[in-house]
């Protein structure tokens, strides 16, 4: 699990793992904020979005990007500087910011 730009670490000093809702939540929100072609290990990985994205031009963008995530359509609630997306779950539509960490 991230949390603030780090893996979020239990009481013991392991890192916490995540599954099910949550799991797939967080790889959309990674998936949304990474540079695509950037990320070493899969050039595939992240989107096109930049904060001058129209909202409309940012739903097509997020969506392109985690078309390969079992996932239904992604919302851009919010985009500028701040990116908010809906996203599709077993409990109806989940809100969330996007953070932007730099560069993976």
């Amino acid at each position: 699990m991230l949390e603030n730009g780090d893996v979020k670490l239990d009481s013991a000093g392991a890192a916490v793992i995540l599954d099910g809702v949550e799991a797939k939540i967080q790889r959309l929100l990674i998936c949304a904020a990474a540079k695509k072609g950037r990320f070493i290990y899969d050039r595939t990985l992240g989107s096109e979005y930049n904060f001058e994205t129209d909202l409309k031009t940012a739903e097509m963008l997020i969506n392109e990007a985690a078309a390969s995530y079992d996932t239904g359509y992604i919302r851009v609630l919010e985009c500028g500087e701040r990116l908010v997306l809906g996203i599709e779950t077993d409990n109806g539509i989940t809100e969330r910011e996007v953070r932007f960490y730099g560069e993976l």
